[in-house]
């Protein structure tokens, strides 16, 4: 028997092979990109006009300016001469700055006056206007090859005009492991039977099919009773299609627990059995004979929540690159118990002023 935090170690030290796949970029939220997303061009790609106004070169004695063209979102930049210190363009909200001009001052700061085909903007009275004003640089926010998202990024709604942008209707992305389940027992009936008194109805894979699955694994599920050709086909049959195995009973040290000898019958490695907790206790963890990773949880159904939510779950997280903070609190008495294991203690969480505090439970 092993610590608990023997066995942590011992998992995480299997570090799960990382897969990817090419998917949809509308597919694509929530999941971890799996390569840096690199700036193909400077981003904005040219000085971008951030108001609807006139652009022009900037001095601090001239306010008025006269008007030589207009210029949209997608024109190709009008060239401003350098030596027209009066002459201006009307710009509009995104369209790339005239040439040689430097800044821009919004209409609601103007006023114009028309007269003989000529247009004229005045800076109204108390407006003042900065150089580079209203101008959004080329490269401000990205320079050409600067990594704008980086390998294991959770891929969110605005990302995905990010790599429209860039031209990816794909993107690569690391793909969610594969979860089989095995749920062993004798005492277990079909959930759409009428169980015999001495039974009870399959019920820990409908937990452990919806954790998985807010996780962003696919599952399989096989049920079987306690029988050593039964388990050994299962657990075959999960090691060829899934990425990580997960079963729950059988794992004790009944006469009819015969996972662990089937197990080692496969040609699995186990690396613990037993670990100093309660619940969950005769845990057990191995991997298959091509190396991937097996829990084997009792079948107790506060034990197996316990264990898949302390053990497992982490392990799929590093596996898919997620990450969860941890929450304390503080328990609101003493609580003490034998014997000598770390004990999972049930508790009501309340918070208090700010201050997250956990009653114990009677387990």
């Amino acid at each position: 028997m092993i610590s608990v935090d023997q066995a942590l170690r011992i998992i995480h030290s299997c570090k799960p092979v990382m897969y990817t796949e090419e998917i949809s970029v509308y597919d694509a939220c929530g999941r971890r990109l799996a390569s840096d997303l690199r700036a193909s061009r400077p981003y904005p790609p040219f000085h971008r006009v951030t108001m609807d106004g006139i652009a022009f070169q900037h001095r601090e004695d001239i306010r008025s300016w006269k008007i030589e063209g207009v210029q949209h979102a997608g024109d190709r930049p009008l060239n401003l001469s350098m030596a027209e210190q009066h002459s201006a363009v009307e710009v509009m909200t995104g369209c790339a700055m005239p040439l040689a001009a430097d800044t821009v001052v919004r209409y609601e700061d103007l006023d114009f006056i028309e007269e003989a085909n000529t247009k004229t903007a005045t800076l109204k009275d108390g407006k003042s206007i900065a150089k580079g004003a209203n101008v959004h640089l080329q490269g401000a926010d990205a320079p050409e090859g600067s990594i704008m998202l980086a390998s294991g990024h959770m891929i969110g709604p605005f990302d995905i005009a990010l790599f429209l942008s860039e031209g990816f209707e794909k993107v690569k992305v690391l793909k969610t492991a594969s979860a089989g389940l095995l749920i062993t027992g004798n005492e277990l009936s079909a959930v759409s039977e009428q169980p015999l008194p001495w039974e009870v109805r399959a019920s820990n894979h409908g937990m452990l099919v919806s954790t998985l699955k807010s996780s962003g694994s696919d599952c399989s599920v096989i049920i079987a009773h306690d029988d050593k050709d039964l388990l050994r086909d299962a657990l075959n049959h999960l090691s060829e299609s899934s990425d990580i195995i997960i079963i729950t009973g059988g794992v004790s040290k009944g006469k009819a627990d015969f996972l662990p000898e089937g197990l080692v019958e496969s040609g699995a490695e186990i690396l613990f059995h037993e670990v100093a907790q309660r619940p969950g206790k005769p845990m057990l963890f191995a991997l298959t004979k091509d190396k991937k990773p097996v829990f084997a949880l009792p079948g107790n159904p506060v034990s197996a929540s316990l264990c898949h939510s302390f053990y497992v779950l982490p392990f799929l997280r590093d596996y898919s690159l997620q990450y969860r903070e941890s929450r304390h609190a503080k328990l609101t008495r003493d609580y003490s118990f034998k014997p000598e294991l770390d004990l999972f203690l049930p508790v009501k969480l309340e918070n208090k002023q700010g201050e997250l505090h956990a009653e114990p439970l009677p387990g």
